[in-house]
């Protein structure tokens, strides 16, 4: 069908909201188109990027390597990778977990080539001649960096690519099938296009970009309903022990014994004596958030495929979190 201008600039991108309590799903809200050029609304069974929430997997999967013996959170990464700068080589993996590395937020070097194909390895390369922003364990800082370089301990550790050991160890046994390393390249059924909202409200195809930059920080898609199931499973034991996950969600402390209220891939935040765990993701053209409390599970997300000035929901997500009143 053939779009008017009007309906073109009027209808608006897509938005789910799902809140569940214990086994039970509260609410699903979906608003909005998954495209609009061919007018198919939004449903929570889409595919959408869902960026920086990839971090959550990665950092699963290290605790699973951990559990089988096969690494320790106070490991050198340059255990695992080679040649690394000299100034890397007290990072340990429980600081690059925690973005309490000391490595540069500076994203420069990748926003200069935003449509160049990388390997894993040439992405980390990019950042090897830039110095630390601080001393290891000192101070906390939020970088893409941390993750890249834990997807390549992942590699070593386990002998198989990122992408191929998340898969075997994380998103099978959660039964996760939408679950996947998002490339642009590829055919994946139900995807939703992107968009980014400007100044005045306009509506406009997302940039495109290399996907090969998100890697284990950011490549990931899912549908909102399986991010629903993934965080059902942690919750449930099916990934990690009980202990492993308390130990994610304990905030990480710096040299000095200051909180970061940041632990082993999540935000750590208070609620009723018990730990909220939350995290956003944000690309070019999708915003996500969520909230998460394992016992007893409490789980709210929101995601939409549209980015603008505004970024990712975070107080929309947190207030609907609250107002179940389910904890």
């Amino acid at each position: 069908m053939a779009l008017t201008p009007a309906f073109a600039r009027d209808a608006r991108p897509g938005e789910i909201i799902l809140e569940q309590c214990g086994d039970k799903l509260k609410r699903v809200k979906a608003t909005g188109f998954a495209n609009i050029e061919l007018s198919v609304d939004m449903t929570p069974h889409n595919v959408v990027r869902i960026a920086s929430l990839t971090k959550q997997f990665t950092a699963t999967a290290i605790l699973t390597l951990m559990e089988d013996g096969r690494l320790s959170l106070d490991d050198l990464l340059s255990q695992y990778i080679e040649d690394t700068p000299p100034y890397w080589r007290a990072i340990t993996i429980r600081q690059l977990l925690s973005h309490t590395s000391g490595l540069t937020a500076d994203m420069t070097p990748v926003f200069r080539r935003l449509h160049d194909e990388f390997t894993p390895e040439e992405l980390v390369r990019l950042f090897e001649t830039l110095p630390l922003a601080s001393s290891p364990g000192s101070k906390w800082r939020y970088s893409n960096l941390n993750y890249w370089i834990l997807g390549l301990i992942i590699k070593a550790a386990s002998g198989k690519p990122f992408s191929v050991y998340v898969n075997e160890r994380v998103l099978q046994p959660a039964r996760l099938g939408e679950t996947r390393y998002g490339d642009q390249r590829d055919i994946i059924l139900g995807r939703s296009a992107g968009y980014e909202i400007d100044s005045e409200g306009n509506n406009m195809n997302a940039r495109l970009f290399s996907t090969s930059i998100g890697y284990a920080a950011g490549g990931f898609v899912s549908t909102p309903l399986e991010i629903v199931r993934w965080y059902e499973a942690l919750s449930n034991g099916e990934i990690l022990a009980v202990e492993t996950i308390n130990l994610a969600l304990t905030p990480v402390k710096t040299n000095d014994g200051i909180s970061t209220d940041y632990g082993l891939g999540w935000y750590i935040t208070r609620a009723d004596q018990s730990a909220v765990a939350h995290h956003g993701g944000s690309t070019i053209g999708f915003t996500s958030y969520i909230y998460w409390t394992p016992e007893p599970f409490a789980f709210v997300g929101i995601f939409r495929n549209w980015s603008d000035a505004e970024g990712e929901p975070t107080g929309l997500a947190y207030d609907a979190f609250v107002g179940m009143k389910c904890m």
